[in-house]
């Protein structure tokens, strides 16, 4: 096709010490694309799965309402995500790069590209809900 995903990464800041993220921290995605033409209004989307498939979060990025200028013959989109509050569990990111004013331009990139979250609390389930001081209160 004329629009193209050739790459994509996911990084953070922990990389050094650690391959998983814990609930609440930053992660950050970069697509690298390729194109036959311009893109003069591209759209980024981001899906979120959890290992059993279920979708946990999606967003349809609207890139010129970002502020970034139409895509060129080839790029990298980076998406800074900045807090990303899940649980334990392996989470794969599918993406779609579409040019919003002529649909038929569409790349897809999917069940690729994953990331890990380990949760050092002690909640259970897919999200990360942060719990304050505990009270009590007799009679």
């Amino acid at each position: 096709g004329a629009l193209r995903i050739v790459g994509a990464t996911i990084a953070h800041a922990h990389e050094a010490e650690r391959r998983y993220i814990e609930p609440g921290e930053a992660l950050e995605v970069s697509v690298m694309y390729e194109s036959d033409i311009d893109v003069d209004s591209p759209t980024l989307e981001i899906v979120v799965h959890s290992a059993d498939g279920q979708s946990v979060f999606a967003v349809d990025l609207d890139l010129a309402a970002h502020g970034l200028p139409p895509l060129g013959r080839s790029g990298c989109i980076t998406v800074p995500f900045t807090s990303v509050p899940l649980l334990d569990g392996t989470f794969t990111v599918d993406f779609g790069l579409t040019d919003r004013r002529d649909p038929q331009h569409t790349a897809q990139r999917q069940g690729r590209d994953e990331f890990d979250v380990l949760n050092p609390t002690d909640g259970r389930g897919v999200a990360a809900v942060t719990v304050g001081t505990l009270q009590h209160r007799a009679g």
